[in-house]
């Protein structure tokens, strides 16, 4: 049965360890504490989510660096639903030519200059939602909504983001003056050419709409670097 992750307690952890890194005896944490609650309570245990944070900011202004792989805060794990949607959405934006960087690493800095918070998992639910009402504002600017294609009894797909994606990525190709003119401007064509013969994306088993994704967005990145060929390396 896997445990449910709680951040009251890894965080209250990790106060823990830098109230032992940074050497502060009885007298002086307390204060620290109190401080930070506005004189409501002198024990880390009282202090309430955004407390926590600003606690744990001031134990790195005072030069407490976390452990290069902490066993519980890692920049990066976060086992929640709402940073599986981020990593989604900042995949979604890599693949449509748009994020530069398509790691965690990258993804989180985003987060960090909308939330201020460095960790993800230091992150309350709302900061994430706050994080991902942002991305998905970026994507809507440039065309993508992510959702899943709703499909017809004819048509196999639903569920799946790609067909979606796929499409928004041939729209932003049109848009930024990458496809050739007549047949080779249409999306069935093009995928007709690339030896999956369906006319549209919704009729691309899982695996081979992946590839699509992934190949159309190699092309976007070429195309916002300035080099639109569509066979150069992305």
């Amino acid at each position: 049965m896997s445990v449910a992750y709680d951040p009251r307690k890894s965080e209250l952890a990790k106060i823990h360890v830098g109230k032992a890194k940074l050497a502060l005896e009885g007298d002086s944490y307390r204060a620290i504490v109190k401080r930070i609650s506005g004189g409501r309570t002198e024990t880390a245990k009282d202090l309430t989510e955004a407390e926590r944070h600003a606690l744990l900011d001031h134990f790195a202004e005072l030069g407490f660096k976390p452990q290069a792989k902490p066993s519980g805060f890692a920049r990066h794990a976060d086992p929640r639903p709402q940073a599986r949607k981020l990593k989604a959405l900042w995949w979604a934006l890599w693949m449509l030519g748009e994020v530069r960087d398509p790691s965690d690493g990258a993804m989180v800095s985003y987060v960090q200059s909308t939330t201020g918070i460095a960790v993800l998992r230091w992150n309350s639910t709302a900061d994430l939602h706050r994080a991902i009402d942002c991305l998905k504002a970026w994507c809507k600017r440039i065309g993508y909504e992510a959702k899943p294609f709703h499909a017809t009894l004819e048509t196999p797909g639903e569920g799946q983001y790609e067909p979606v994606l796929i499409e928004a990525q041939w729209d932003r190709i049109k848009k930024l003056g990458a496809t050739k003119a007549g047949i080779h401007a249409d999306l069935g064509a093009w995928l007709d050419r690339e030896g999956f013969h369906v006319a549209a994306p919704q009729f691309l088993d899982r695996e081979d709409a992946q590839e699509v994704v992934k190949r159309l967005g190699k092309w976007l990145r070429r195309v916002t670097r300035g080099h639109p060929q569509e066979d150069a390396d992305g």
